[in-house]
């Protein structure tokens, strides 16, 4: 749904600022990003995210669609339905571009994920053996309540990082929160489950 959602906001944008805009907008997003991870990683460990844009293009020409022929339409159609949907179609180019290096962005953040995560279980884990230890009181809805929250603020934090229209380095604090959430989810969890299995 994120890489989707990414896709659609940049139709979005192109649709609700005017093209050139929007496309001025979208490209200036892909190089506020990009300059963001060449400043926190090395330019040759970048091999992979330089491969796939340069495999997108950059844009399509009304005249290279032209080519593919649809044989519902008239000639005089075809030419029409081409220049309509041409600015559609850059636009989807430039939003792929974008969710590449928001991807490895959060590729790059998945061990806070895991970091955050272990140490709430081992956490939540620790105060269950306390509680089982002092022969504390348990509750079960204290632990089907907090499952769900584990995933949801994964989700969510994943979800918001890729479809914002601003620049990564405004928007990692949203995965700082969300895997903090994440730990604080898994502790609670682990804290909460039954005494004795």
């Amino acid at each position: 749904m994120g890489c989707l959602g990414c896709i659609v906001l940049a139709i979005l944008i192109v649709i609700l600022n005017g093209e050139q805009s929007g496309f001025n907008w979208l490209e200036a997003l892909i190089q506020n990003d990009y300059h963001y991870l060449t400043t926190m990683i090395q330019p040759e460990s970048l091999s992979s995210v330089n491969y796939w844009l340069q495999i997108i293009p950059d844009s399509f020409s009304a005249s290279t669609i032209k080519a593919i022929k649809l044989p519902v339409l008239s000639l005089s159609y075809q030419s029409h339905f081409w220049m309509m949907i041409t600015p559609f179609i850059n636009a989807v180019l430039l939003g792929i571009k974008l969710l590449i290096i928001r991807l490895y962005l959060l590729l790059r953040w998945s061990p806070l994920f895991l970091l955050l995560g272990f140490v709430g279980l081992i956490d939540g884990l620790t105060q269950r053996y306390i509680r089982r230890a002092a022969a504390g009181r348990e509750s079960a809805l204290i632990y089907h309540n907090a499952k769900p929250l584990i995933i949801l603020s994964l989700i969510v934090g994943i979800f918001m990082v890729l479809i914002l229209p601003v620049p990564v380095k405004f928007s990692e604090w949203i995965l700082v929160a969300s895997a903090s959430l994440m730990g604080l989810a898994i502790q609670i969890t682990a804290k909460s489950f039954k005494k004795y299995l």
